[in-house]
């Protein structure tokens, strides 16, 4: 397994330093601290084999320092914040033939807009490449598979701006979601209004309850009490007809 691990090894790190114009001296630094990082798991030795999160860090952070330039390989590359991070993978993946082929069948449906289209192939491609949507990566890839196109480069930018702003859209309705999704599985606890309840009673109850679970027992005990002798308050001041004028007492703090 390590004789595998280090040809595909060499082979990573020898196609990322031609696209990236790394240096002879870089493209070594970066092979032989990522094999001392992975070394530990494969090779028996009596020293500690636990990785340094710190030391993986500091190689994570160099490593990507070291994928970043200052002009992305394409004239329409303007518009990326990340470049040319995910460069190597996104030239790979849209040079597939059955990629463009299905790219080519997406933008092309006459139900949907062609730069709406392009942004959802190019999100659902990233998450397939990585596990999880990331905005950058699928305008990168938009940008490449958008390049095989009979466009001019004006074209490909008019295009490339609507399916930026498409997929900030998706971002913002995933966002949204997840948002949501987590208020759902908030649990308060809201008491049923009954005929002896009050609004203050209920809104202290409520706030007792939720509350409480911060708070120690005594200080829970405490409001509860006062909670009770709002309730005996309020039921008092009932006139005559039925109707309660809901006093709200601050309960809390």
């Amino acid at each position: 397994r390590w004789c595998a691990l280090s040809l595909a090894t060499d082979r990573f790190f020898r196609e990322r330093a031609r696209f990236y114009s790394w240096s002879n001296e870089e493209e070594t630094e970066l092979r032989t601290a990522w094999y001392s990082l992975m070394a530990p798991a494969f090779i028996p030795a009596d020293v500690n084999r636990r990785l340094d999160i710190s030391v993986m860090g500091r190689w994570r952070e160099r490593y990507e320092e070291a994928h970043k330039v200052d002009q992305g390989p394409l004239r329409t590359c303007g518009n990326c914040s990340t470049k040319c991070q995910y460069g190597v993978d996104a030239v790979t993946l849209t040079n597939d033939p059955k990629v463009i082929f299905d790219f080519n069948s997406s933008i092309n449906r006459k139900d949907t807009a062609a730069s709406e289209s392009a942004a959802w192939f190019a999100r659902l491609l990233a998450e397939r490449l990585i596990g999880q949507s990331n905005l950058d990566l699928a305008y990168c890839l938009s940008v490449h598979l958008i390049d095989k196109q009979q466009l001019s480069t004006d074209g490909q930018l008019v295009l490339l701006e609507k399916v930026r702003a498409s997929l900030v859209s998706f971002a913002e309705v995933e966002s949204t979601e997840i948002a949501e999704e987590k208020l759902d599985k908030i649990s308060l606890p809201v008491r049923t209004l009954s005929g002896n309840d009050t609004a203050g009673a209920s809104i202290s109850y409520v706030a007792t309850e939720y509350t409480g679970k911060l708070m120690n027992k005594e200080e829970t005990d405490k409001c509860k009490d006062i909670s009770a002798e709002n309730t005996s308050e309020e039921q008092s001041q009932t006139n005559s007809t039925g109707w309660k004028e809901p006093q709200i007492k601050r309960t809390l703090g």
